[in-house]
């Protein structure tokens, strides 16, 4: 999936925006991104975005959600072990949501 972002409150748009699209979305809340983090890389050239979308294409772990590289910068969701991998590879990153299912579950809260 790839969608363009301009900031954290966008993604949260984003995400509330999927599950609510999603036919029973509203009936069964959805599980399975615990300790799933969104980040902002700060990409250090075309050989670490391109890198970054070989990641997103061979894994299920990582998805990029920018569409494209702006002002140096893509954003993802990212799991435990692939951020983990992300930092063995040098990559410096922001963290916009510490943990999406809680971010998931916050939202169902409010409906």
């Amino acid at each position: 999936m790839i969608i363009r972002t301009h900031g954290s409150g966008e993604v949260l748009t984003l995400v509330a925006t999927i599950f609510l699209l999603v036919p029973g979305a509203a009936l069964a809340q959805p599980r399975g991104y615990e300790n799933h983090q969104v980040i902002r890389i700060e990409v250090a050239g075309e050989a670490q975005l391109e890198a970054l979308r070989d990641l997103d294409a061979a894994s299920r772990e990582l998805e990029i959600w920018s569409e494209a590289l702006r002002d140096g910068v893509v954003e993802v969701r990212v799991s435990p072990g692939q951020k983990r991998e992300l930092d063995a590879l040098g990559y410096e990153y922001t963290v916009l949501i510490e943990n999406l299912q809680t971010r998931i579950d916050e939202m169902y809260a409010d409906q």
